[in-house]
């Protein structure tokens, strides 16, 4: 039975788990010091990141919503919760068996990479991708036999295709593909943290190693020609990625904080955190706010949290949008 976590909203106790801090007590959650330098049509020195939220149940896979707030999951606790378009705290999806990523589908339907999917017949959880919503769904748990042992991330197309990254497959970590109700392996070999889709479509991005990789789409869903798109800055480690509306990738990136990049591939700057984030994305209003996900969390007593399952969701201004006919 999943346990209920009582939580402090603006001085109120409910019954999910995020919590919004008080302005004067934002500055004591950042556990680094932060120093925005500007890069032209990013971000304003003047920036600065803010709590949004904090929660207790773990996070990951931060996204836009439809309607026009932001989400994030909590694999422990089978929950995928956020804030809507009005500030508001708010809980989108429960019983999501482990699921750690979400995307949007143009058709309304939500699918996400379970984590923890639990077996009919008491057997080990294991990991599946399928449907969130309207629905609970399994949709593949295996691709010709091999299981999958870690879905871990996805991003849907306009045309209603979602991609999967199953980075533990074995004996080849890969890529796949869901269009008309059917799984295709869309490439192999990609062992990735974060996928984004470029803003025509005709490109996908994935981190590989301490790098970025690129491959071409092609009309069927397949990804062709990987190739390496650019380096990341101090060899640091990538986790999530994102996109903006002029195709510049934002990636999650420890050391500094998010590191950005040109759709040619050049590195523009980095703009650092004040923790450690495994995901970021665009959403809020105007999707011009640049969402992370921070590791550890100060609560409500002021007593520090360091790591999982505390998470602190940060948000900052910038000079740009997220993709304005996607979510992600």
């Amino acid at each position: 039975m999943r346990s209920k976590t009582l939580i402090r909203l603006a001085g109120l106790v409910v019954g999910t788990a995020i919590v919004h801090i008080a302005a004067q007590e934002r500055g004591q959650m950042q556990e680094r010091p932060v120093t925005i330098t500007a890069i032209p049509g990013v971000i304003a020195a003047t920036a600065k990141w803010e709590i949004a939220a904090t929660t207790f149940e773990n996070a990951d896979g931060v996204t836009a919503t439809p309607d026009g707030g932001v989400a994030w999951a909590s694999p422990p606790t089978s929950r995928v919760s956020g804030i809507d378009k009005d500030g508001h705290p708010k809980v989108y999806y429960e019983n999501t068996n482990g699921t750690g990523a979400i995307a949007f589908a143009p058709d309304g339907k939500v699918y996400g990479v379970m984590r923890d999917k639990t077996s009919n017949n008491g057997a080990a959880p294991f990991s599946a991708f399928g449907l969130i919503s309207p629905e609970e769904k399994v949709l593949a748990s295996d691709y010709e036999g091999d299981k999958f042992q870690g879905a871990g991330d996805l991003v849907a197309d306009k045309k209603g295709g979602i991609y999967v990254i199953e980075s533990r497959r074995k004996p080849f970590p890969g890529v796949f593909y869901w269009m008309n109700n059917k799984l295709t392996r869309a490439t192999d070999g990609i062992n990735a943290n974060g996928i984004a889709l470029s803003i025509d479509e005709k490109t996908m991005y994935f981190t590989n190693g301490h790098a970025l990789a690129a491959l071409d789409v092609q009309p069927d869903g397949l990804l062709t020609n990987a190739r390496e798109f650019a380096k990341l800055d101090s060899d640091a480690n990538p986790d999530g990625l994102a996109i903006d509306e002029s195709g510049r990738l934002f990636v999650c990136a420890e050391p500094p904080g998010v590191q950005v990049f040109d759709k040619t591939g050049k590195f523009l700057g980095s703009i650092p955190s004040p923790r450690s984030y495994n995901s970021v994305g665009f959403a809020g209003p105007g999707k011009k706010y640049l969402y992370g996900v921070g590791n550890g969390a100060i609560d409500a007593q002021g007593t520090p949290h360091p790591g999982s399952p505390a998470k602190t969701i940060y948000r900052i201004e910038t000079l740009t949008m997220g993709p304005k006919n996607r979510t992600k």
